[in-house]
């Protein structure tokens, strides 16, 4: 899970452009097969975070749903005030 600044960062996020093999080493080196990026900045007032993932390791250039990602932050605290939401409440899109 990546946090990221913006809105406007993670949607600029070209999975056809990423850095496969960079991406790839970390993830091995990590344990992991995905990288999730998301930010609290959303397009809609009423989402609470919006997700995407990218799994090139596992053939998935990016998860076309995220809802297996989504789930990850469930553990994560309270999201930042002003995000219109709480721990039992997130709206999450992609």
């Amino acid at each position: 899970m990546v946090p990221v600044r913006s809105l406007a960062e993670v949607q600029g996020l070209d999975a056809g452009k990423l850095n496969t093999a960079a991406l790839n080493r970390v993830c091995r080196e990590l344990g992991t097969g995905c990288v999730m990026v998301f930010t609290f900045e959303t397009e809609l007032p009423e989402s609470t975070v919006h997700v995407r993932m990218f799994a090139p390791l596992l053939v998935v250039p990016e998860d076309p749903a995220t809802g297996s990602a989504n789930g990850a932050l469930g553990g994560l605290p309270d999201p930042p005030s002003g995000c219109g939401g709480d721990r039992a409440n997130h709206l999450h899109r992609q």
